[in-house]
């Protein structure tokens, strides 16, 4: 019985060394969990901005227009007005100059008629109405070029030059005509002074000036050949003797860009040949086949006028907006489908020929809602919002929320009262210089 009571007496000691030891770890552990505690949620430095909460600092969306205009900032000035520390309370500025030139634009908040898309495929094209196809009007050579492929050239330009024997023929016929001409003149003259001197017969005078006549109708035949061919007749006129004769010019039509180029010195070339292709690509067409079944879901011919906004793969996430102005009459009978075509605007000259688009032409809807530019609405961090004016010349983000999109518009469910203008045009500009604060902008030291 004694050795039990011994053994347990040992026992027991030993939990109660074992027990003081844990005890010990989780009060050390627990004091450096306050420790950690106090680092996380106590108050700590930001740099230049002195003491300030982590996680309590509120978004400049969060406050009213008035709390934001009258914060001030550590350089003893309000903060909207201070060119280091006014992205904190989400203003910018922009000169009244940049609404002049266009690079910004202020639009309006409107009540606007919401508009179901109707998805079709199509391809862009040239607008061949601002396309010409260059072609010499006789077989020659190609002597020079005077543009290069992609180069922009005025109206009247020259584009390059083409040695014809069929032009040399025509220039020596003008000054021949021209030579004649001068000849049947002063015989004219010599007999019309003969037959005032009662010398020479009504019929010798009569054959004369019938000669001129003749002479002239000649002049003026091979001065239109001249033309024709592109050829001056004072230049034709005005050549040396010996100098190279039968240089075709061609010259851009229309002002635009060298679209193609088909034309090397020393090559033999033919009128029914295109030498070069001259085009504007700042306007641009995108053809779209429409299925006979949605025909109806267009509006068939009343569909011409509608907006069309248009996606691409080159430029994920950006759209452009067309607008439609024909729809065949009649449909492809192999294919039974309707030509669809889209005018668009490629100021940019971000569009080219050839691209594959997506493309949703907009009928109008019944309901109306309040809607702004699409182009008008910024998102930062999942947060939508839009520029506003301020005062002067300083504009500050508010927080909007959208709805619906179509047609370039977005329906507006949430706004701040009194918000009647926004920055449409150019406002990406305005959020870059907000957002300054991401990049390590900000107050000094």
């Amino acid at each position: 019985m004694k050795v039990l009571s011994i053994t347990g007496l040992l026992l027991l000691a030993l939990n109660s060394v074992l027990w003081l030891s844990c005890g010990d770890d989780r009060a050390t552990s627990e004091v450096k969990a306050d420790s950690s505690a106090v680092a996380v949620d106590g108050p700590g430095e930001h740099e230049g901005h002195g003491d300030v909460e982590h996680g309590a600092e509120a978004s400049d969306l969060d406050l009213s227009v008035q709390e934001l205009l009258e914060a001030s900032c550590e350089h003893e000035r309000k903060t909207y007005t201070c060119e280091e520390c006014r992205y904190e309370v989400g203003v910018a500025r922009a000169p009244r100059d940049l609404f002049k030139d266009g690079t910004l634009r202020l639009a309006s908040l409107e009540k606007r008629a919401v508009e179901s898309a109707v998805p079709l495929t199509g391809q862009v094209a040239f607008d061949e109405e601002r396309v010409s196809h260059v072609s010499a009007v006789v077989s020659g050579v190609v002597r020079r070029t005077h543009v290069r492929l992609g180069s922009r050239v005025g109206r009247g330009q020259l584009l390059l030059e083409i040695e014809s024997a069929e032009a040399a023929e025509a220039q020596e016929r003008f000054l021949e005509a021209e030579a004649e001409e001068r000849l049947a003149q002063r015989e004219h003259e010599r007999v019309a002074d003969l037959r005032a001197q009662e010398v020479s017969s009504e019929r010798e005078f009569q054959r004369s000036r019938q000669e001129l006549e003749l002479a002239r109708l000649r002049v003026e035949t091979a001065r239109g050949r001249l033309s024709w061919l592109g050829l001056d007749p004072a230049a034709v006129r005005a050549m040396k003797s010996g100098e190279a004769r039968g240089l075709v010019a061609l010259r851009a039509p229309e002002a635009g860009v060298v679209l193609s180029l088909h034309a090397v010195p020393g090559e033999s070339v033919h009128p029914e040949e295109a030498l070069a292709t001259v085009g504007d690509s700042r306007a641009l067409w995108v053809w779209c086949d429409v299925y006979e079944r949605d025909l109806a879901s267009l509006g068939g011919q009343s569909v011409e006028g509608r907006t069309a906004r248009i996606r691409v793969q080159a430029w994920p996430g950006e759209t452009f907006v067309g607008r439609v102005d024909f729809l065949s009459p009649a449909l492809d009978t192999e294919r039974r489908t309707a030509r669809l075509r889209v005018a668009v605007d490629n100021g940019g000259q971000r569009l080219m020929a050839g691209m594959f688009a997506q493309v949703e032409v907009f009928q109008p809807g019944s309901e109306t809602v309040a809607a702004l530019p699409e182009d008008a609405l910024l998102e930062d961090e999942g947060r939508f919002f839009v520029f506003v004016p301020a005062v002067e010349d300083y504009f500050v983000r508010r927080p909007v929320t959208p709805g619906r999109r179509w047609a370039g518009w977005v329906e507006l469910l949430s706004a701040p009262e009194g918000m009647d203008k926004v920055v449409a045009q150019g406002c990406f500009l305005l959020k870059s210089d907000v957002l300054r604060s991401k990049m390590g902008a900000g107050c000094a030291d």
